[in-house]
């Protein structure tokens, strides 16, 4: 009888940590997609940055030239959202799979209609366009970064090595590509 008691809580123990590896891979998952969408948000926010900034200039007479190059910035910052929506999405259904965390509502970044014509009205209207959307990512990369350190606390020693392993492999390729001499994910800057 000692012995099936032993082996019965011998089964329960790997149960347990079964359950606990599982919990923390979805964990790590969850992290990387966070990750894959803060990088996103990061990049329409500073393509919206730089289209506000042209957007001032074409305010104040900066023609067709400033036009041409706030819209062009307008167009990568819609591609930046797109892909943050994806990534977003891509965020809900990890954290489906993670205990006792609820999925992120995140609002419409965007959603810019053309305008054809370019005078002074227009170019305020974008303006303020520019700014909402902007709003709506800080609001998205703050509710993103709230998830991911609460992910983070969750993760155990083994698992925070395997996470930190996998930011470096993505820092390592990054610089690579770009030819970058220092990344830094936690605050999104390009050295």
């Amino acid at each position: 009888m000692n012995f099936a008691f032993k082996e019965k809580k011998v089964n329960e123990v790997d149960t347990a940590k079964t359950t606990i590896n599982l919990e923390q891979k979805e964990i790590i998952e969850a992290l990387k997609a966070a990750d894959n969408a803060l990088n996103s948000l990061r990049r329409a926010r500073e393509c919206l940055e730089n289209a506000q900034g042209w957007g001032a200039v074409d305010i104040v007479g900066g023609g067709l030239v400033s036009g041409m190059i706030k819209h062009d910035n307008i167009g990568n910052a819609e591609w930046h959202i797109n892909k943050a929506r994806e990534a977003m999405k891509k965020l809900n259904d990890e954290i489906k799979d993670v205990p006792n965390v609820n999925s992120v509502k995140i609002s419409n970044f965007l959603s810019f209609s053309d305008v054809f014509m370019d005078n002074f009205f227009s170019d305020i209207l974008v303006q303020t366009e520019i700014h909402s959307s902007k709003k709506n990512i800080h609001e998205a990369i703050l509710k993103v970064m709230e998830l991911k350190y609460l992910f983070e606390d969750s993760l155990t020693d083994s698992s925070k090595e395997s996470y930190e392993k996998y930011l470096k492999e993505m820092k390592d390729g990054f610089k690579e590509n770009t030819g970058l001499k220092h990344v830094s994910f936690l605050t999104g800057s390009l050295l």
